[in-house]
């Protein structure tokens, strides 16, 4: 069982962020990436089209569909209800082929790189909105040998405080009862907060 986090760092930390990481891991890094895609709900009335936006017509619901570039799997996260599901890479074909159902407004990403050791992965990157304007850096830390998510807390801070200067740990997660939280769907939410955070979304 695999638990995780992600948090955002300051820009400035990043590039000593990755060199924690290649010597934390032994290893060198690879090529990491999440991708997002914006979509929004809308409904035809006449000729004119009515976005989820717009007071005048119906409200729809927000999507936004996630690539992250080392999982078999996309996310969809729908930022009415916050729910979010694993879906298969087809996903994208099928909301392209409903374009009178949703609309794909606009689309940012995350970029770096990400190192693989024995028992965790760290992967850190910088968060550019659609024109490329970097805006915010971002770690997600991954712990393998757990058996109990929440359990594991306390190792996933050790970690951070490892990567991180003291003063940017205000946002690493402590140990916690909910086991939902280092799960990848609250990864997920995660990256979505970030990006709200950061009016990207």
């Amino acid at each position: 069982m695999v638990v995780s986090w992600v948090i955002p760092i300051d820009k400035q930390v990043e590039d000593a962020v990755q060199k924690q990481a290649q010597g934390l891991t032994q290893t060198q890094g690879v090529s990491w990436s999440v991708d997002y895609f914006y979509y929004t709900a809308a409904t035809k009335r006449g000729s004119q089209e009515w976005g989820s936006g717009d007071s005048k017509g119906p409200k729809g619901k927000h999507l936004v569909l996630i690539k992250l570039s080392d999982h078999e799997w996309h996310y969809c996260c729908d930022l009415t209800t916050e729910n979010v599901l694993r879906v298969s890479k087809e996903f994208e074909d099928i909301l392209e082929t409903m374009g009178g159902v949703y609309k794909m407004n606009k689309t940012f990403r995350i970029t770096g790189q990400a190192y693989h050791g024995k028992d965790c992965s760290i992967k850190v990157g910088l968060l550019a909105d659609q024109r490329g304007s970097q805006k915010v850096g971002v770690l997600e830390v991954n712990y393998y040998p757990c058996n109990f998510e929440a359990g594991c807390a306390g190792l996933l801070q050790e970690i951070a405080e490892t990567l991180l200067p003291v003063e940017a740990r205000s946002g690493i997660p402590t140990q916690t009862g909910n086991r939902e939280a280092f799960r990848n769907e609250s990864c997920i939410h995660r990256y979505v907060t970030i990006a709200k955070e950061k009016k990207i979304l």
